[in-house]
């Protein structure tokens, strides 16, 4: 029985059924899965995932912190006035990250994020010389801040509308600086595409412009965007560009500045973000709320209502797209998982016809009997199969076989030991374009033919041959620099097989390579060589090659996670070494 009956009390019933029906609402409007991270006393003004998305860090008023994604717990917490930027790059070859913040004063800081914590990174940033200033970069004031994925480049704004763009020496802790420009407003934001090759500039005076970065030039300007837009901005995961055109519509652009396609929303657009994974494009609306909409077709799929009553101040997804980040204005930080939304608006499935799990036996007619009663005569049996007619065979050919010819029989699986040197060139990852390569390689084959083992040592050196699209007009203390060299020394294990073409001095050869490599980069000046530091990495390739009359051809490609795909071919000789008197 309940305590209460609701005759006679009119005022109390109707007040369990306001606060049971707003709490149906709440329920509603929040979904089950949706996480509170964190809370502090002050506003949430930005959010960035790590690489990994194991951690995400928070700009607020006072402070930049890095949590754990999992438990919210700090892992690292530095003093930063009124952030105004956060963002996060991976370190080629290494472990660590850079992470990069600007103050509300404009202050530039990048440090160095590790499972231990942050440090200053303790990198030197070298002024351009295109102008022939060099104005330390520790007294420039910025707007904006973007990294790119890889950390190679990294671009700010200015508050007269230029753009300093810093390439990282990848292998040192120098960083090289260049001017672009072409707009004459404040930069509100920046983004760079996902492979790092272009950059898009939002400025106050109302434009878009889309650079190349390598180039350091503007590829297009695009039409004017809503200005009091805060993320106006945005790369999909297939290099194409969103950009907010005015409060409620927004363009889709390719790399070269052709216009691919518009969507128009139904409210006040705040910001914008493609979601990791499924390219989606996730539009905050006035009221705190965020919709996703495929670019492809320009439909909306899914709605995120907002959490709270205060004003949704930032959101970030994870690499993968599955996870969301919310921060708001009361110091919150909520973690939703999209699915949870995307399948609320997906429309059922059509159902489908039901399969009986066990059918029913098909059922034969019965027998048809004759007038007289008799069951009607059996049909026709078919005609008994012929025999096959053998022939006799011929005299003196009984004991013959035919011949059998297998694709295999074309190859001799006989092994030999041999050292091998070799000479070639390797294509490098921009903004590098080349390297050259001395190889010297033991291969052992006599103990498992056709497989072999060997050991192997080669050595790399690599430099950019087009000047016009690299960074190169920089100083150091005065001098103008040439572009930087790359080194490279592999120390690897060659493990293949290798066949003979029946009894010819043609041989083909398929071979895995692992192993260890040291990159670094160098530069030469008046005052000496100036060397980053070695990373040591693991390197892997795969190669396949053939042989003639000793004379080697061999192409294929390694992999390091410094230098990344690098394809080569190379040429050489190898000498067979005598075994048991014979070659």
């Amino acid at each position: 029985m309940f305590p209460y009956s609701f005759a006679g009390t009119g005022k109390r019933a109707r007040l369990l059924c306001a606060l049971l029906l707003g709490l149906c609402i709440r329920h509603t409007a929040s979904p089950e899965q949706a996480r509170l991270v964190m809370k502090s006393g002050s506003p949430v003004r930005n959010l960035v995932w790590t690489e990994d998305d194991g951690s995400f860090a928070v700009g607020e008023t006072g402070s930049v912190s890095i949590r754990e994604t999992a438990s919210g717990k700090i892992r690292t917490s530095f003093p930063v006035e009124g952030a105004t930027a956060v963002d996060f790059a991976s370190e080629s070859g290494s472990d660590k990250s850079l992470f990069a913040t600007l103050s509300g004063s404009g202050e530039l800081c990048v440090w160095e994020v590790d499972k231990d914590g942050a440090s200053p990174a303790g990198i030197s940033f070298i002024g351009s010389s295109l102008n022939g200033d060099e104005v330390p970069v520790s007294q420039l004031r910025f707007t904006a801040l973007a990294f790119s994925r890889n950390s190679d480049y990294m671009a700010c704004g200015m508050q007269d509308g230029g753009i300093r763009l810093f390439f990282k020496l990848r292998f040192s802790r120098q960083f090289i600086m260049r001017e672009a420009g072409g707009q004459t407003g404040r930069i509100t934001a920046l983004s760079f595409s996902p492979d790092g090759r272009f950059l898009a500039s939002a400025s106050e005076d109302g434009s878009i412009l889309l650079f190349n970065v390598t180039a350091a030039r503007p590829v297009a300007k695009l039409p004017f965007y809503a200005v009091q837009t805060g993320s106006p901005v945005d790369f999909a995961p297939d290099g194409t560009l969103a950009a907010v055109l005015d409060s409620k519509s927004i363009l889709l652009y390719g790399t070269d500045g052709e216009q691919k396609g518009s969507l128009i929303t139904d409210t006040d657009i705040k910001a914008i973000r493609f979601q990791g994974g499924s390219g989606m494009l996730a539009v905050q609306a006035a009221d705190g709320s965020i919709s996703f909409y495929n670019t492809a077709t320009g439909e909306q799929s899914a709605s995120i209502p907002p959490l709270q009553a205060s004003q949704l101040s930032s959101f970030a997804f994870s690499g993968d797209g599955e996870e969301l980040l919310e921060g708001y204005d009361d110091g919150s930080v909520w973690q939703l998982t999209v699915a949870d939304y995307t399948r609320r608006n997906e429309a059922p499935a059509a159902p489908r016809p039901a399969v009986a799990a066990n059918p029913a036996p098909v059922q034969t007619a019965p027998a048809v009997e004759s007038e007289a009663g008799q069951p009607a005569p059996k049909a026709e049996e078919p005609a008994a199969k012929a025999e096959p007619v053998t022939e006799e065979p011929v005299a003196g050919e009984e004991n013959q076989e035919p011949e059998k010819k297998t694709f295999l029989s074309n190859f001799n699986p006989e092994g030999r030991n041999s050292i091998s040197v070799q000479a070639g060139g390797r294509l490098l990852q921009d903004p590098y374009d080349a390297a050259l390569e001395l190889d010297i390689s033991f291969r052992m084959g006599t103990l498992f033919p056709p497989f072999y083992v060997g050991a192997a040592l080669s050595g790399q050196i690599g430099k950019c041959f087009d000047a016009e699209e690299f960074p190169n007009q920089y100083t150091w203390k005065g001098e103008e620099l040439a572009p930087p060299m790359t080194e490279a020394i592999s120390l690897y294990a060659p493990i293949g097989v290798e066949f003979a073409i029946r009894n010819s001095a043609f041989r083909v050869f398929s071979e895995l390579h692992a192993g260890a490599r040291e990159v670094m980069l160098w530069q030469t000046c008046d005052e000496g060589t100036l060397r980053s530091e070695p990373h040591f990495v693991p390197m892997g390739g795969l190669y396949m090659g053939a042989l003639f009359h000793g004379f080697m051809l061999r192409g294929g490609v390694d992999f390091d996670p410094v230098q990344r795909f690098v394809p080569g071919l190379l040429i050489g000789y190898s000498l067979t070494l005598p075994r048991g008197g014979k070659n």
